[in-house]
């Protein structure tokens, strides 16, 4: 009952926090901006209470083998991709298609490290921190000063070494052949999920073997 009560006596403070905001950004006749605010807090409420990590659905799936994280958000890019590819089709939105190489690779290794290091991906580090865990400042400082430098060096980095080659599916093998290469590369890794997910001699049941 106490908790119920603290709860209930700190819903009209939320209220406010989240209401005042959109209210004032529509006074100023900026509805696009309010409903980023509206969208954005609804957003980080499910995230929140989901606790949706990229990061820790690789971590529990291939370390701890429990794969249902890995589950939620391989049927989120399934259902991400499936959804982008159908506004792109049918309404005619193009798309912000990007070079990608060897340096794609590295960097997403690199980025892969960090969020290891962090123990949470860029989403759920914002999260952690709106939380209260001020340990993931240190995260976010370090995906800012990261990003500025890349910034710094993109010039150099375009005219010595080059962005790599833009690659556009549709454009190769239509429209439904580029979402039937997305969804069964999505299933390989859904597949490589559930194997590392039946029960077998993992940390958890070294663990428990080793207290028996």
């Amino acid at each position: 009952m106490p908790g119920k009560l603290s709860r209930g006596r700190g819903l009209p403070a939320v209220a406010f926090v989240a209401g005042a905001p959109a209210l004032l950004l529509l006074g100023l006749g900026l509805r696009v901006a309010a409903g980023f605010w509206v969208c954005g807090l609804a957003a980080g409420y499910v995230v929140q209470r989901s606790r949706l990590c990229f990061a820790g659905a690789i971590r529990d799936a291939f370390l701890w083998r429990m794969p249902s994280l890995a589950r939620a958000v391989l049927v989120l890019l399934g259902a991400a991709l499936v959804g982008v590819a159908a506004v792109q089709y049918f309404l005619g939105v193009p798309g912000n298609v990007l070079p990608v190489g060897w340096h794609t690779v590295a960097g997403g290794l690199v980025f892969g490290l960090g969020m290891g290091m962090a123990g949470a991906c860029a989403l759920t580090t914002l999260v952690r921190l709106g939380e209260g865990a001020v340990v993931y400042a240190l995260a976010v400082a370090g995906l800012v000063v990261g990003g500025k430098l890349g910034l710094g060096v993109a010039a150099w980095w375009r005219a010595r070494v080059g962005w790599g080659t833009a690659v556009f599916l549709p454009d190769l093998v239509g429209w439904p052949g580029a979402v039937l290469a997305g969804l069964g590369a999505l299933a390989l890794l859904a597949a490589a999920v559930e194997l590392r997910g039946r029960p077998g001699r993992g940390p958890l049941e070294r663990l428990g073997a080793g207290g028996e």
